[in-house]
């Protein structure tokens, strides 16, 4: 690996600390929240990904609270370029560990696909009953 790619790497891994910090954070907060009140403010807000905003309006405040997309989508984003950068520099040992991935994952007992929809009505026994 050379220079520049390390202080790549270094440069994202430091990044990716900052934003999981900001997670952790509202994650302490929101268990602190919680063991004053009994109870979560909102489901999911110990995760550390949901976010609070108030909005205030002529009737009173209203909380709308949100997966915080965004912040998801920066990590994702500083972990694939990261792992692109990663196997530029070991293509070689890539390109022997991909057919042992690929045979693993085949070899696995749990179904990966998804249904979406469409099918005959047979296979769900309440559209069944509704067709007849």
């Amino acid at each position: 690996m050379d220079e520049t790619d390390g202080r790549a790497l270094l440069l994202l891994n430091r990044e990716w600390q900052r934003l999981q910090s900001v997670i952790d954070t509202r994650a302490a907060e929101a268990r602190e929240y919680r063991d004053l009140h009994g109870k979560e403010e909102t489901p999911g807000m110990c995760s550390g990904l949901m976010v609070k905003r108030v909005h205030s309006t002529k009737r009173g405040t209203t909380r709308i609270y949100t997966l915080d997309c965004k912040t998801l989508r920066g990590l994702r984003a500083l972990e694939r370029f990261a792992m692109k950068i990663f196997l530029e520099q070991h293509r070689q040992e890539a390109a022997e560990c991909l057919p042992i991935v690929i045979e693993a994952v085949q070899d696995l007992p749990v179904s990966l696909t998804v249904r979406r929809g469409g099918g005959s009505p047979a296979g769900r026994p309440e559209r069944a009953k509704r067709a007849a």
